[in-house]
C-alpha cells in the first residue's frame, strides 16, 4: 500500500508503509514545460494509463533523467581549451571516420563509468529522439553564453547533427549489447535506482 503525495509538475512521490521511496510522473502538470523534463503518459481523456518512473541515480541520489546531450558532455572544452580543445581540433565531426573515432574515444569511452541501467536509459532516450523526425539535434550543439560549457569551434554548424547521434546509437548498440540485453530482460517497474 502506498501513500500518494502530489508535488509540483505532476510528480507524485509514493511512500510505502515500509518507507521505500518510489517517484512517478503523470497527469496534466507533467508537460513539456515542466522542469522535471519527463513526459506524462495519459489516455485521451487525461486519465493515468501508466506512470513513468523517475529513476534515482545510485551515486548521487538525485533524479536521473537522461537526454541525448549526455553524449556530448565529454566534448565540453570549457576551461580545457589548451588540452581537450586542441585534441578535438584534430578531428572533423562531419567526416564519418573522424566521427567514429570521436564517439568511440569519448562518447562511449570505457572510462565513462555508468551502470547498465543508465546505459539502457540513455540508449532508449536517444532511440526516442531519433524516432522523432522533428527532434532538433542542432540545438544541442548551440553555444549558450550563460552556461559554463562550450563545444569545440565549428561544432555548432555541423553539417548534419542527427547523423552524429545516429552513429552514437549504432555504435552503442554494438558496444553496449550485453548491458542492453541485461537491462531489457529485467522488470523496469522494480527499478528504483539506475
Amino acid at each position: 500500500m502506498f501513500d500518494l503525495i502530489p508535488v509540483r509538475c505532476g510528480l507524485v512521490v509514493m511512500f510505502s508503509r515500509g518507507g521505500c521511496l518510489k517517484r512517478y510522473m503523470f497527469g496534466e502538470g507533467a508537460s513539456e514545460n515542466c522542469t522535471d523534463n519527463v513526459q506524462p503518459r495519459c489516455g485521451t481523456s487525461g486519465e493515468l494509463t501508466a506512470p513513468i518512473p523517475i529513476f534515482i541515480c545510485s551515486g548521487a541520489g538525485v533524479p536521473y533523467t537522461p537526454t541525448p546531450s549526455y553524449f556530448l558532455g565529454c566534448f565540453d572544452i570549457y576551461d580545457r581549451e589548451e588540452a581537450l580543445g586542441e585534441e578535438l581540433r584534430k578531428y572533423d565531426p562531419n567526416s564519418p571516420a573522424d566521427r567514429e573515432i570521436l564517439i568511440l574515444k569519448y562518447s562511449l569511452s570505457r572510462r565513462w563509468r555508468i551502470t547498465y541501467r543508465q546505459k539502457f536509459a540513455l540508449y532508449k532516450c536517444l532511440e526516442e529522439a531519433l524516432r522523432d523526425s522533428d527532434y532538433d539535434f542542432q540545438e544541442l550543439f548551440l553555444h549558450d553564453c550563460q552556461k559554463h560549457s562550450s563545444l569545440p569551434d565549428g561544432w555548432d554548424v555541423m553539417d548534419n547533427p542527427r547523423v552524429f547521434f545516429e552513429d552514437i546509437y549504432r555504435l552503442a548498440s554494438e558496444l553496449w549489447a550485453d548491458d542492453l540485453r541485461r537491462a531489457e530482460s529485467e522488470d523496469k517497474s522494480t527499478w528504483e535506482y539506475v
